[in-house]
């Protein structure tokens, strides 16, 4: 089976199109990488909600003239089935939850404009040596990139180009050189890359083996050697099975979201809250993971460098479960098995070798990343994502075209219509997502030079004592937190669902003395994400200064008791030092209120 002699279809000039698109939207995602700084990360999250939904416009659009495959029932009817217990559970999820579940689902349509789209390019056995060969260039960027990262090569860029202590390159340098042997290459975080490399080690050898041509063979083995050592250069035991009692934290904290839900308004006081039905079947919403499961946390989760706002249980499918409940867990995993019996059944009956080789590195590659997201939920966040969907369409183009052999079927009319229909509809779910991705980046940006005016604010307090920079004492850092607060708000007017604006605005505020404005910050914050621990910590110390600030006895002693509650809660979710401190201190001091 060469390269060269097989059949194949013309590559017609909207083929040709789709082609130049999809993969330089893939090789975009992918080489746009994302340390914490620049807006790197958020550019790429604007081009997955503008890009991905309009891949899958135009993957309708041409399948409804017949020109790209269309996709088989049974997955289908699994992924149809997932799509709308998202929908349902986030519908069902109420405020503060629901909003995480609206952009989950523009982020699911996103995904799957990538997976259809490879999905209907597979065509052909060339169009599939062709798909392997691109990889193996972004695979091969992504390992000199990696290699380079971890031999310190932006430490010497950095000290090249040392100039401009606050220029944008000058922090994009810097943020990288600091991650010096993180090996974070192209992707956010090492696990991403290490799975990544999980996933095309095995379809890239199958590619070396059954390739012709000397150079592209030669080119892949070399590329294949590079992803080894970059491989070991990740420590993925380090990643993958070390860390025990942080993840006994966290899949236990997701064991509790899926059997009791949300729970109510008092849950903190509650010792064995009752079964919640609706979130063992439906789930309490799509990434609500991240708002409740503080709930359920340990309060000693902070001995095991576990984030206040943690956003995952490190396992895919625990995330899955207290999500999307048990219906969409099965939807999930029903999608996943059917993409595997698809392989599995032509390597039973194919007798080809070189089919054979290129459906068990399909399927091994995958099968690895599945595995890993027990350990890890890489196939859940942005910067991996999309690589993961669109091979899972790349996997099942292959298998259809080993099954039809290079003759997709023109739909019926009836097919067409409808077709057509349904890609009106997306047109409209593409546009919102994509003005809500351009929204997101312009919040993004406004929102990091918020941190740079803050941090300005921050360096300027830190000559002085802080009570007098909250006199007025220092004009020049009272002036850096205005100016931070006002693009904190222009961050909120692009996307009001920015919770780091909120907690970075409310700290400003009472940088600058303002702890009502704080005060009602916070609070607003607490719309859509309740169970911050250290908003509940902020709330308490917030309530107390106001309550000592208070001339009125009866105000002051209200205010010390909501700032005892918050206290209590923030106490009960952390068993920090400095927190359980605070709030024993302010309750021997709360005596000063009775009877105000």
């Amino acid at each position: 089976m060469s390269s060269d002699s097989q059949n194949s279809l013309p590559l017609s000039r909207s083929i040709l199109a789709l082609n130049i698109i999809a993969y330089g939207y893939l090789a975009f995602i992918i080489f746009s990488f994302t340390p914490w700084t620049n807006n790197l990360d958020e550019i790429k999250v604007a081009a997955l909600f503008v890009g991905g939904p309009i891949l899958l416009c135009l993957y309708l659009f041409f399948a409804a003239r017949g020109e790209l495959r269309l996709f088989p029932k049974v997955p289908l009817a699994f992924l149809v089935g997932y799509t709308a217990v998202l929908l349902l559970s986030t519908l069902m999820a109420g405020k503060p939850y629901s909003w995480t579940g609206k952009i989950e689902q523009m982020k699911n349509l996103a995904f799957l404009g990538g997976f259809f789209m490879f999905f209907g390019l597979m065509r052909t056995r060339q169009d599939i040596f062709r798909s392997l060969f691109l990889w193996t260039l972004l695979a091969f960027g992504t390992a000199i990139f990696g290699l380079f990262h971890y031999v310190g090569g932006f430490e010497l860029l950095e000290k090249l180009f040392n100039h401009n202590q606050e220029s944008v390159m000058q922090v994009l340098l810097k943020t990288l050189s600091t991650s010096k042997g993180e090996m974070f290459s192209t992707f956010l975080g090492q696990n991403l890359f290490a799975t990544f490399l999980i996933m095309l080690i095995p379809i890239l050898l199958g590619y070396v083996i059954i390739e012709k041509k000397r150079n592209r063979r030669n080119f892949a083995a070399i590329t294949i050697g590079l992803m080894m050592i970059c491989f070991i250069l990740t420590r993925p035991w380090d990643i993958y099975f070390k860390g025990f009692m942080r993840r006994s934290i966290l899949w236990k904290g997701a064991g509790e979201m899926f059997l009791h839900g949300p729970g109510g308004d008092r849950w903190y006081e509650v010792e064995n809250p009752p079964l919640n039905m609706r979130s063992i079947i439906v789930g309490c919403g799509p990434a609500s993971y991240r708002i409740i499961f503080p709930r359920y946390r340990s309060p000693d989760y902070h001995r095991y460098d576990i984030s206040h706002l943690s956003l995952s249980s490190f396992n895919r499918y625990l995330d899955l479960l207290p999500e999307t409940g048990v219906v969409g867990f099965a939807c999930y995993m029903g999608f996943l098995c059917a993409f595997f019996a698809s392989g599995l059944r032509i390597l039973r009956k194919t007798n080809e070798r070189e089919k054979r080789i290129i459906i068990l590195g399909i399927l091994c590659g995958m099968l690895g990343v599945c595995l890993a997201d027990i350990f890890r939920s890489s196939s859940r966040w942005d910067s991996f994502a999309v690589n993961f969907w669109v091979m899972l369409g790349i996997g099942f183009g292959v298998f259809e075209t080993m099954r039809e052999e290079m003759r997709p079927a023109v739909p019926p009319n009836r097919i067409v219509r409808n077709l057509g229909i349904l890609c009106l509809a997306v047109v409209l779910l593409a546009f919102f997502s994509g003005i809500y991705g351009v929204r997101y980046l312009i919040s993004a940006i406004y929102n990091n030079k918020g941190l740079m005016e803050a941090g300005r604010g921050e360096n300027e307090m830190s000559r002085i004592e802080h009570e007098l920079a909250k006199q007025g004492m220092n004009q020049k850092a009272k002036e850096y937190f205005l100016s931070a607060i006002a693009d904190y708000k222009q961050a909120l007017r692009y996307n009001p669902t920015f919770i780091t604006s909120y907690y970075k605005m409310a700290h400003a505020y009472g940088s600058i003395g303002d702890d009502e404005t704080a005060l009602k910050t916070y609070q607003e914050l607490q719309k859509y994400s309740p169970d911050y621990s250290q908003v509940h910590f902020n709330l308490g110390i917030e309530h107390w200064t106001l309550a000592h600030n208070a001339k009125d006895r009866t105000v002051a002693g209200k205010l010390g008791e909501e700032a005892l509650r918050e206290l209590k809660i923030a106490a009960h979710m952390s068993s920090e030092e400095s927190v359980q401190d605070v709030y024993h201190k302010c309750m021997e001091a709360s005596k000063q209120f009775q009877g105000k």
